[in-house]
């Protein structure tokens, strides 16, 4: 008989673990959220969504931190894709 511990009682003597396992999981979701709403209101819209959530809810970075970064990702992500590179980009219902 082995004496080998369940994956709950891992889970519950570290919950380090458990912590780590949530932010995985919140960030598959999360991206899997982003790549549908991409359909629905656009590309720019959806990234900066998708780094306000990363950097400030998961991130734990401060408000003026998580405003910046979402929108400098998002600029360069357009720029790069919409203007340099000419990709046309999905707009969704707010057209932009």
């Amino acid at each position: 008989v082995s004496m080998k511990p369940q994956p709950e009682e891992i889970l519950t003597k570290d919950p380090q673990k458990l912590r780590r396992l949530i932010n995985i999981a919140a960030v598959a979701a999360l991206t899997v959220l982003t790549a549908v709403s991409i359909i629905y209101i656009g590309f720019s819209i959806s990234i900066f969504l998708f780094m306000v959530i990363m950097v400030g809810v998961l991130g734990k970075y401060r408000w003026p931190v998580t405003l910046g970064t979402a929108t400098g990702v998002s600029l360069v992500f357009y720029l790069l894709f919409a203007k340099w590179l000419q990709v046309p980009l999905p707009k969704g219902i707010f057209e932009f």
